[in-house]
């Protein structure tokens, strides 16, 4: 079983640079029994930078397919789903 990042959307709302320091929040917000979706956001000093939604699938290690999560991870991310 492998996690892969299925997509990415990301919208940038200030830059950051170099030895800026950045806080950076990851929340579950979608789950189905092969994937699961997270927001996550970056900020700077309170000041949103950006957003992005990420999607990671779980694959089968030899053929690269979907794979649904074993129950006991899909009921341990179940718990953070916001």
């Amino acid at each position: 079983m492998q996690f892969v990042v299925r997509s990415v959307e990301l919208v940038y709302q200030k830059p950051a640079v170099l030895d800026d320091i950045l806080d950076i929040s990851a929340n579950l917000t979608k789950l189905s029994k092969v994937s699961f979706e997270m927001q996550q956001n970056i900020f700077r000093d309170g000041d949103l930078l950006v957003e992005a939604k990420v999607k990671i699938a779980c694959i089968s290690n030899d053929v690269k397919r979907p794979l649904a999560f074993p129950e006991e991870i899909h009921q341990t991310l179940k718990k953070y789903v916001c």
